[in-house]
């Protein structure tokens, strides 16, 4: 079957996310799930054609995070290989899974825990099992030492944790979200997972 893609929507959240480009010596991470791949860009254009030409077949999957430059085919980046973070994210997903847990049931459940936000996200996106929301920084956080890249995961997961209890409070679970090598579907892609 031939789904719909949409480049339209993967270039805009790349450009969302980096307004700017992606800085020089660092990259940006596809990974497609189905053959476990990596691809590295320093284009936010050239990021959005590839993922957009692998999603008919398989999901795809982008780091948060930019990294350092390309890491190779089957390696996605360890915590050390962060370079820039552009903003917090959240992964809510909807509906029953196979693991016993009460998530949100429905999208709109999910907005409702959304409305709790003390800021509302910059974007929010389908994931085809839930919603993705970011909060971008005014500027992103370039992570240049140990010190900055313990920071940040700090508050990543500090952040992860937060929506994780506003959820328990309606009786609801979330998978954590809190890493900084976390990577998201990319929006224009598939799920084939959900279809």
């Amino acid at each position: 079957m031939n789904l719909p893609t949409d480049p339209a929507a993967a270039d805009l959240f790349f450009c969302t996310l980096y307004p700017e480009g992606i800085p020089k010596g660092m990259s940006l991470l596809i990974w497609t799930k189905q053959d476990k791949s990596s691809a590295w860009f320093n284009s936010t254009g050239d990021a959005a054609v590839y993922a957009i030409s692998k999603a008919p077949e398989r999901d795809v999957y982008a780091g948060v995070c930019l990294r350092v430059s390309d890491l190779g085919r089957r390696q996605t980046g360890k915590i050390e290989t962060i370079r820039l973070i552009p903003g917090l994210w959240g992964d809510f997903d909807c509906g029953d899974k196979d693991n016993g847990l009460s998530y949100p049931p429905s999208v709109a459940d999910a907005q409702l825990l959304l409305s709790d936000a003390p800021v509302p996200p910059s974007m929010v996106i389908g994931s085809g099992r839930g919603l993705h929301a970011y909060w971008l920084f005014k500027e992103p956080w370039f992570i240049g030492n140990e010190e900055s890249r313990s920071g940040a995961t700090a508050v990543a997961k500090a952040w992860s944790d937060y929506w994780r209890e506003l959820a328990r409070r309606r009786k609801w679970n979330l998978d954590s979200f809190g890493g900084i090598t976390k990577m998201l579907r990319v929006p224009g892609t598939l799920n084939h997972s959900a279809s």
